[in-house]
């Protein structure tokens, strides 16, 4: 579809006096939601069964994120005409029994970092506003293939330059859940999204925990692939990128639960999800850190990720190695294994290092953000890493463990993660396979 100067689809919000299109949808389209389901599982059910309809679930989304965009910020653009249009479409396919996948109909963000054809594309940049591509990132052409409605641009830190979500051009990102914290970032617009119940996952970036530190401060899961499983063609296409930032940007993905994640990116790849989780070998990451307050979440965490596998005990992981240098990192990776899995399958620490900082203490010490020194190893060495919550410190924030696979072994991450989600939401361990 051709641009068109003004549309809501080229024309961001943020903190200047730029709006968002003010169509609403109809009073039953934005009233009749209230058993919405939450899962990416039920939601496939409904549209197949005919109990939802594609396009009265995008409405309500579109209503609901271009009401609250004012104060949350999770979006820089909201694409009003091009995901009602791509909902119609999923519609149809439903009604003919055809849908393209089981996110066929989805809503979806996707970060501000990726092109999309006829609208802006900014990177959080206020100097990108008129940057309008001329085609697709190669991931976004694969989640209109697999039929996923992308329901707007997410907010980000500008450049991808921060693991605040304060730094955008286009306003401070809002945590919903924990509002005087920060979401994390840089895919700070996805997290809030998805916490707020926006959308139902998103398509982000993952340099140096970009999509796992907003995942954790705002109590959801993101997951970041093996290096190259997504491609990253057509992330700001026509802009010089320097080579350790594309030696470690990963895709990756943000969703409500790891069961979501797994389904959105066996859709994307074709991979299938085993749950056979019984022969992996554990290790508690004795080189990581964490603060004390995250003691106690982490070590029931464990406990049940051990009853589900078999415990391998600590390891100090050389955290050290990564840093922002390629200069050894070919050579580190094709090592991994003896590196970083010598005694283990899976590498098993905390995400934060330290509890979510408040707004105002992030904005008073613009040194501040959030610690990134116990996810930059797998950007390093190019590894799976999912990012879940298992619990809360003692002041109510967040606590996240994130598990590290070798590479190749997304599902097998997938699956243990999932399984600790199935146990610590009260399911039998039976049910995990």
């Amino acid at each position: 579809m051709s641009h068109q100067a003004g549309s809501e689809r080229t024309r961001p919000s943020g903190s200047s006096a730029i709006k968002l299109h003010d169509k609403l949808p109809s009073r039953s389209a934005a009233t009749n939601m209230t058993n919405t389901p939450s899962t990416l599982a039920e939601l496939n059910a409904a549209y197949t069964h005919g109990a939802l309809n594609p396009v009265d679930l995008t409405n309500a989304s579109l209503h609901r994120a271009e009401a609250e965009n004012d104060q949350s910020r999770a979006f820089i653009t909201i694409m009003r005409d091009s995901a009602l249009e791509s909902a119609e479409a999923s519609a149809r396919r439903y009604a003919a029994g055809t849908p393209l996948s089981v996110v066929d109909g989805v809503p979806i963000a996707v970060k501000d970092f990726f092109d999309t054809a006829d609208t802006a594309t900014t990177a959080g940049f206020r100097h990108f506003v008129q940057r309008v591509p001329k085609s697709d990132a190669a991931i976004v052409r694969r989640v209109k293939d697999i039929g996923a409605t992308i329901l707007g641009k997410s907010n980000m830190d500008a450049f991808g330059r921060g693991t605040t979500g304060l730094a955008s051009d286009f306003g401070v990102v809002r945590n919903p859940r924990w509002p005087e914290h920060v979401p994390g970032g840089s895919s700070a617009g996805s997290a809030a999204a998805i916490s707020a119940g926006l959308v139902f996952a998103s398509i982000d970036t993952d340099a140096a925990g970009s999509a796992r530190l907003p995942a954790a401060c705002c109590g959801i899961t993101g997951f970041k692939p093996t290096y190259g499983l997504l491609s990253g063609e057509g992330i700001l296409a026509d802009q010089p990128a320097d080579e350790t930032i594309l030696t470690s940007a990963h895709v990756a993905l943000q969703a409500r639960s790891v069961a979501d994640i797994a389904q959105l990116l066996s859709a994307l790849t074709s991979q299938a999800l085993s749950m056979r989780v019984t022969a992996m070998k554990v290790a508690r990451v004795s080189t990581a850190h964490w603060h004390k307050s995250m003691q106690p979440a982490m070590d029931a965490a464990i406990s049940q990720l051990e009853l589900l596998a078999v415990c391998a005990g600590s390891v100090a992981t050389p955290l050290e190695l990564a840093v922002f240098d390629i200069a050894n990192v070919t050579r580190h990776r094709d090592n991994s294994n003896e590196l970083l899995f010598q005694d283990c399958d899976i590498l098993a620490l905390p995400t934060l290092a330290e509890p979510v900082p408040t707004v105002s203490d992030a904005e008073s010490n613009k040194e501040m953000g959030v610690r990134a020194e116990n996810v930059f190893f797998a950007n390093y060495f190019g590894l799976p890493a999912v990012t879940i919550p298992v619990g809360f410190a003692a002041d109510g924030l967040p606590v996240s463990l994130q598990l590290v696979g070798r590479a190749g072994q997304d599902m097998e991450v997938l699956a243990l993660a999932a399984a600790l989600e199935l146990r610590l939401s009260g399911e039998t361990r039976e049910s995990c396979g």
